[in-house]
């Protein structure tokens, strides 16, 4: 009884589940794509302001 409920419930969520992670996907393509790159830095390297 309890695997039923658990199968309709994972069921009936799963298409707002994908529409979700799809919604996330969507931002995280926006964010990077906005990001200004400089062109003389490696990717992955960040600049750091040194405090003395």
């Amino acid at each position: 009884m309890a695997a039923k409920v658990a199968i309709f419930v994972s069921n009936r969520l799963q298409r707002p589940a994908v529409a979700l992670l799809c919604l996330m996907m969507m931002q995280m393509v926006f964010v990077v794509a906005s990001c200004d790159g400089e062109p003389d830095m490696a990717v992955g390297m960040a600049r750091v302001a040194i405090q003395p």
